[in-house]
C-alpha cells in the first residue's frame, strides 16, 4: 500500500487486479515500456483512495469509510 495522506492509502496490487486492461498491457511482451507505464498510471488515476482503517481506528471523525471522497 502507498500512503497518500494521513489515513488515506492506495493499494497498487488491488488496482491492477481491478483493471483488466492494465493487466493485459503489462502481461503483453510486445508492448513498449511507455505503453506499460501509461496503462498503470491510468489505472492508478482511475482508482478510488480508501481510508486505512488500521490508522484511523479509534480516532474521532475517522469512520474508516470506503473512500476519502
Amino acid at each position: 500500500m502507498y500512503q497518500l495522506t494521513e489515513g488515506g492509502v492506495i493499494d497498487v496490487s488491488a488496482i491492477m487486479l481491478a483493471n483488466p486492461y492494465a493487466r493485459e498491457v503489462v502481461a503483453d511482451p510486445n508492448v513498449s515500456q511507455a505503453q506499460m507505464r501509461m496503462a498503470v498510471r491510468t489505472a492508478i488515476l482511475l482508482a478510488q483512495p480508501v481510508r486505512d482503517i488500521r490508522r484511523s481506528r479509534g480516532r474521532p471523525g475517522t469512520a474508516g469509510g470506503p473512500c476519502l471522497g
